[in-house]
């Protein structure tokens, strides 16, 4: 592929795939669609809603349209009645149309966020950059879980600014990765550092700038070495676990891997002094 001057250009499969996938529905699907994705953001965000739903079960599309929710959630219930979550993914779905229909979107997609986490690599053009971006993505899903495999880790994205009198706390340039919310980290973000620009190569040099201060290849002989807050340390015969709320890690099976687990446990050694 090519622009319009003739250079080559990398194909988009991620957006390719994204575009088959609402190419192949007609507007009233993809409205439905919207609908569906617009209740379950209400369901999960608004207690009141929720609340509405339980008093009055035989009504649930009254509520629904109370709302300008235009979908009968008679229809959806395997997407958040807990009694009906086992017919979700299974030939039984098919009772529940609007349910089924999600799902069905849901797995086209889920192909499709895969597409975009691999387009964001970039180990041959910014070696860096791409081991900081894939350390971000394996300790974001260890502190997720669930959540953390459906974040696609964007190198880029944009936001207003010009015009905009909002003044959300993430304008500017700020270099960010998703994280659990904590008293630190309320908005569920990590934010390493942050830069402001006005022009293209202004631009440029805030993003070098950023690789270069926080983005190593490999952990220096000087760096001090630490578990995560989130995890908790069990010294094992054979070496250590590390556990928290989404799972466990463990290391052993060599000498000295306890030792190991100890020192970084202690967190005020340097990786070249351990």
């Amino acid at each position: 592929m090519t622009d319009g001057g003739g250079t080559a250009t990398r194909r988009n499969l991620a957006a390719e795939r994204y575009r088959e996938i609402l190419d192949r529905r007609s507007a009233d699907e993809l409205r439905t669609l919207a609908h569906v994705k617009r209740f379950l953001e209400r369901y999960a965000a608004d207690p009141r809603f929720r609340d509405a739903l339980g008093q009055r079960p035989e009504a649930l599309h009254l509520v629904a349209e109370g709302y300008e929710l235009r979908i009968d959630l008679r229809q959806a219930l395997p997407l958040f009645r807990t009694d009906h979550m086992r017919f979700r993914f299974c030939e039984e779905e098919a009772s529940w149309p609007l349910a089924k229909a999600w799902d069905d979107y849901q797995s086209e997609m889920a192909e499709c966020r895969t597409l975009y986490e691999q387009a964001g690599d970039c180990p041959g053009v910014n070696p860096r950059l791409h081991a900081w971006r894939q350390r971000q993505i394996r300790r974001a899903r260890g502190e997720l879980g669930a959540t953390g495999s459906v974040i696609t880790h964007p190198i880029l994205a944009f936001e207003l600014s010009a015009g905009c009198s909002v003044g959300c706390w993430f304008c500017g340039i700020q270099l960010v990765t998703p994280t659990r919310c904590s008293e630190r980290w309320p908005l569920g973000y990590r934010v390493f550092d942050e830069r402001r620009f006005d022009t293209g190569p202004q631009f440029r040099a805030a993003i070098e700038e950023l690789i270069d201060a926080h983005m190593p290849e490999e952990i220096a002989s000087v760096d001090v070495v630490g578990f995560r807050d989130d995890l908790t340390y069990h010294r094992k015969p054979d070496g250590f676990e590390l556990r928290a709320g989404n799972g466990h890690f463990a290391l052993g099976g060599f000498p000295a891997a306890g030792e190991l687990g100890d020192m970084i446990h202690k967190g005020d050694m340097s990786a070249g002094e351990i």
